[in-house]
């Protein structure tokens, strides 16, 4: 019996299997590698080569020798433009003694970086309705993505004598993540931050760490020396790196200075307890409008701010399960706290807060919990006949204004209102809200309980005059609650 018929089948069968799809290989420092071949002629060679392992093109942009002993040749980085294929080898270079009766010693090294046009190709041949090229790109997504949430992408390290290398082809500094957030309480390093150069394509060229930076102080994230980020509270705060004079100088350019937000927050948790209160004027109980709230822990962090809304409500998540106290404040006088309370998964805590600042602070105790905040500040007082009367009949006598004159003074963290007119003479404060346009709300103003009508109808016609820079809330003007301190001079 002849065994043709069966060979034949065989091969058919064998031609019309599908053909296997390669496994996705990410370009890395493991699977981008040199290898050198050594000859043994007159003179004496090594044939350097870069071998590509990945399944993914890349470009090899510099090679360089250092510590040259007896080279033929010059010691340092070549720019050169290598293409290396998927699974294939191309020579970098040959090496040779000056002299060839002595021995030769070298450290070889290379730059290289992922060729984006092969990808480029492969989507554009996916989109034209290719399904080879569609699985393929598939496969490489996944891989890419599987790689990146296990340690990011493998970012070429690139040594000083790349600058040269890269010189007129480098425009901008960028990093991976493009933020760096954080749970209260926790620590990072600055080198988890990866810098890198990129091309006017922007391709990513390799990473650096040639550069300089300025870090945050006291705020949401502190930086401690020498490379320590922890995260005090929520809230942004922002780290300011530089490529080196150096690195700029080799380069031929000068790159702008990038600022990397640092985020201090915690995990969203839908079954977290919440706060949810009322805040009231002690006094009169008439609705806080514009308060700054904070919800604090046992540890008195604080986890998350609000503001009260018109009607003096205000809701305030818990990041979790814990002993929370809501504080209220006023800038430059002492915050007001409720109490401290146990509160599990999915409770809510709800109150009335009556509140009266009676004491106003020596210190910036709580300045610096407000790191992401501008307070409303006094700057000006509109002119005119302040506390004149609209008008008066014909034949009426001339009558006295409530005020004559009207100062600014103190600081800017307290400041003061200064009111001559026919108030008795004595010191009392007010509290108001500021919108943000930095106009008084009139139907806010609040003086202590039995003042002086004469000095309560002093402030209400001077303080609507009153000019103010509207507070911001990470640059975004806001209202706000104030208290200032008003001194009344009888004329």
């Amino acid at each position: 019996m002849s065994r043709l018929p069966l060979l034949l089948a065989v091969a058919i069968a064998a031609a019309c299997a599908p053909a296997t799809q390669r496994a996705y290989v990410a370009p890395s420092p493991e699977t981008i590698v040199s290898t050198t071949e050594q000859h043994e002629a007159d003179p004496p060679s090594h044939t350097i080569y870069i071998e590509n392992h990945s399944t993914v093109p890349v470009t090899v942009f510099s090679v360089y020798l250092t510590n040259c002993q007896n080279i033929h040749g010059e010691c340092g980085p070549h720019p050169v433009k290598l293409r290396v294929p998927a699974a294939g080898r191309v020579m970098a270079m040959r090496i040779q003694p000056a002299n060839p009766q002595q021995s030769y010693y070298y450290r070889f090294g290379f730059s290289w970086h992922e060729d984006s046009s092969s990808t480029a190709a492969l989507a554009a041949l996916a989109q034209s309705g290719d399904q080879g090229s569609r699985a393929k790109l598939a496969a490489m997504q996944r891989a890419d993505s599987e790689r990146r949430a296990e340690t990011g992408p493998h970012f070429n390290e690139l040594s000083r004598n790349d600058y040269t290398a890269l010189a007129g082809k480098v425009t901008a500094l960028r990093a991976y993540p493009e933020s760096l957030v954080m749970v209260p309480g926790t620590r990072a390093s600055v080198d988890q931050i990866r810098l890198l150069l990129v091309d006017a394509r922007g391709q990513v060229l390799g990473r650096t760490r040639w550069v300089r930076w300025r870090a945050p102080g006291a705020g949401a994230v502190e930086f401690l020396p020498p490379d320590a980020l922890v995260a005090r509270r929520p809230g942004r705060s922002t780290i300011r790196f530089n490529l080196a004079d150096e690195a700029q100088q080799a380069l031929g350019t000068s790159l702008g200075e990038l600022e990397y937000p640092l985020i201090a927050a915690y995990p969203p948790n839908p079954h977290a307890p919440v706060f949810e209160g009322l805040a009231l004027d002690g006094d009169s109980r008439k609705p806080l409008a514009c308060a700054r709230v904070a919800l604090e822990d046992s540890a008195q962090n604080v986890v998350v701010r609000d503001r009260t809304g018109p009607t003096g409500t205000f809701m305030l998540a818990a990041p979790r399960p814990g002993t929370y106290r809501v504080r209220v404040e006023a800038p430059g006088w002492a915050p007001v706290y409720g109490p401290s309370e146990l509160a599990g998964l999915d409770e809510e805590k709800q109150h009335e807060y009556l509140v009266k600042f009676t004491e106003q602070m020596l210190s910036a105790r709580f300045a610096r919990d407000g790191e992401d905040i501008e307070h409303a500040r006094p700057v000006a007082v509109s002119t005119g006949p302040v506390g004149a009367p609209a008008s008066r009949k014909r034949g009426a006598s001339a009558s006295v204004p409530v005020v004559q004159g009207v100062t600014l003074g103190g600081s800017e963290s307290m400041p003061i209102l200064g009111i001559i007119g026919r108030a008795p003479a004595g010191t009392t404060w007010m509290q108001f809200v500021v919108d943000s346009l930095g106009v008084v709300d009139t139907a806010s103003i609040s003086l202590p309980p039995a003042t002086d009508p004469r000095a309560a109808a002093s402030v209400a016609s001077v303080l609507p005059r009153v000019r103010f820079v509207p507070a911001r809330e990470n640059g975004k003007p806001v209202c706000e609650l104030l208290r200032m301190q008003v001194n009344f001079t009888p004329r």
